[in-house]
């Protein structure tokens, strides 16, 4: 589990945990998965990456700051996982 707390203004945790084993990474080999992150505070996009780049199966595919063009984004890379910030506008 990795649970890491960002400050950006206000505290956000991150917690990647179950859903790990769910989705079968990191089970029995280092398995990649392909990231789309989306939030509207560029911040916190920026510490998520940085965070998750020290995973070398994680790879940030792309980044989207609201709710249109994370549609459109995830469309067009086909992410494994999506993190979302699940206030984000539009």
């Amino acid at each position: 589990m990795i649970s890491v707390d960002i400050i950006c203004g206000c505290t956000t945790q991150l917690r990647v945990d179950s859903w790990r084993a769910s989705v079968g990474i990191g089970t029995t080999s280092m398995e990649e998965a392909r990231i789309l992150v989306v939030d509207d505070y560029a911040p916190w996009r920026t510490q998520v990456r940085s965070l998750l780049k020290a995973r070398p199966e994680w790879h940030i595919v792309d980044e989207a700051a609201n709710g249109q063009e994370a549609v459109e984004k995830a469309a067009d890379v086909q992410p494994d996982i999506i993190l979302l910030d699940v206030t984000i506008p539009g």
